[in-house]
């Protein structure tokens, strides 16, 4: 369940990470032919008690008025809302 996104010339991919893989990893490219991944784009020091071992799925970024926008969910049935103000991260829980 990847998703990309295009913003000012530069596609962005990011996908489910399973059980046992902390956080969302965010890979860029050009011409979506060459894919480099850049590392982990969520800020872990918020999380709360939402348990990030046990997978993050299906994250959708969307970009609005200066914010990006990350809609994901977990094995635990969480959904959240994460915010940042690049599409590299680092997103951060909207509590």
């Amino acid at each position: 369940d990847p998703f990309v996104m295009r913003y000012n010339g530069m596609y962005y991919l990011y996908a489910t990470k399973m059980a046992g893989r902390n956080g969302i990893d965010v890979w860029t490219s050009k011409n979506m032919l060459d894919w480099k991944c850049v590392g982990n784009c969520i800020n872990e020091a918020n999380f709360g008690d939402w348990d990030l071992s046990q997978g993050i799925y299906a994250p959708e970024v969307k970009y609005y008025n200066g914010t990006f926008y990350m809609y994901t969910s977990s094995n635990e049935q969480y959904h959240k809302t994460l915010t940042s103000s690049s599409p590299l991260g680092p997103f951060t829980i909207v509590e």
